[in-house]
């Protein structure tokens, strides 16, 4: 299946601009139901197992 106009421009930009997502929004807090996190990656985190972080 081929790619909207709108999907071209955002895989373009996203290859001339690697990274510009996770540097973006990497520390800006997330909520996710009730609880918070300070920033995508704690939020990551809090679905490993315990002992997965170690």
């Amino acid at each position: 299946m081929p790619l909207t106009l709108t999907e071209r421009y955002l895989a373009g930009h996203h290859d001339t601009n690697p990274g510009v997502t996770s540097r973006s929004f990497a520390s800006l807090p997330v909520t996710s139901g009730t609880v918070s996190f300070a920033s995508t990656y704690h939020a990551l985190l809090a679905t490993l197992p315990d002992n997965a972080a170690h």
